[in-house]
């Protein structure tokens, strides 16, 4: 992020705000039943910037198998960079 900008966009009253999508095939032969090898993640993130921090608004990762059928949810844990 370009730290300089910060400050303009506050003074015209703007912020940005953005959203990732994941989506990520598992292709592996230790899952059961035999057959039974696929699996994929599907994950969402939204975040805002709020002066100059990032803040992550929500987020929601999941595991899925054949059906479609979640397996378990996946906690979204995010690192920012230090600057």
């Amino acid at each position: 992020m370009r730290r300089d900008l910060v400050s303009r966009l506050a003074d015209a009253g703007l912020t940005i705000f953005w959203t990732v999508l994941i989506g990520n095939e598992l292709h592996r032969t230790d899952h059961m039943p035999p057959g039974d090898d696929y699996r994929w993640v599907s994950a969402s993130a939204s975040y805002i910037l709020d002066g100059d921090r990032v803040e992550q608004v929500g987020a929601t990762a999941i595991r899925c198998r054949p059906g479609p059928t979640t397996e378990y949810e996946i906690e979204w844990v995010t690192k920012m960079a230090e600057s």
